[in-house]
């Protein structure tokens, strides 16, 4: 037998889901750095107190987002995004990758290229399925080139875009500019589908 929701029970669903959203848009607007909790708390209308009942931390609240990455790229659903240039799009779907990772630092991208760093994200492919979308939709307007599907296509991309992840996470120096070179990786990346 189900257990009945008390309207408690849903009043504290619904404030966590407001803050976690307002989160979101922050952190997508904003960067992790710059974000305060009085922020986040203030953008969601509840009080700091409230906010660290929910989470004990902002980056608590920054590794439900991580895990639920989807709602980071809701962007890249909308219809601006699938009127754009496909370079641009693109170049812009991966600097946003490489801003979600950035904002936990390198010894998080260093833990997620473990196998059980990976299952951290609890086989979480969502985010991944938005760009493989994109992608499917640019081959079916003639702007990407189908030498392969789109799901391999997003697979190569993935490819390029983790291993310039691993790549700053192993280095460990801070004069690494990681965005720069997600952009150039991806560049080159790009050039071979378009």
């Amino acid at each position: 037998m189900e257990k009945k929701v008390t309207k408690r029970t849903l009043q504290a669903r619904q404030t966590k889901e407001k803050i976690y959203r307002c989160s979101v848009n922050l952190f997508r607007e904003q960067g992790f750095e710059t974000v305060t909790v009085e922020q986040l708390a203030k953008a969601a209308g509840v009080g700091i107190g409230t906010f660290y009942h929910y989470y004990p931390s902002k980056m608590a609240l920054y590794t439900e987002m991580f895990i639920n990455a989807e709602d980071y790229f809701e962007e890249f659903e909308e219809e601006q995004s699938l009127q754009g240039n496909p370079y641009d799009v693109l170049q812009a779907y991966f600097q946003k990758y490489v801003m979600l990772n950035i904002a936990p630092g390198q010894e998080f991208a260093r833990m997620l290229t473990t196998p059980e760093g990976r299952a951290f994200l609890n086989g979480n492919r969502k985010f991944e399925k938005k760009l493989e979308n994109l992608l499917e939709h640019y081959q079916k307007s003639g702007q990407i080139n189908q030498q392969h599907t789109a799901e391999e296509w997003c697979d190569y991309l993935f490819i390029c875009a983790r291993g310039v992840l691993f790549d700053w996470s192993i280095h460990g120096n801070p004069e690494y500019d990681v965005k720069q070179k997600m952009q150039f990786v991806m560049e080159g990346a790009l050039q071979a589908m378009l």
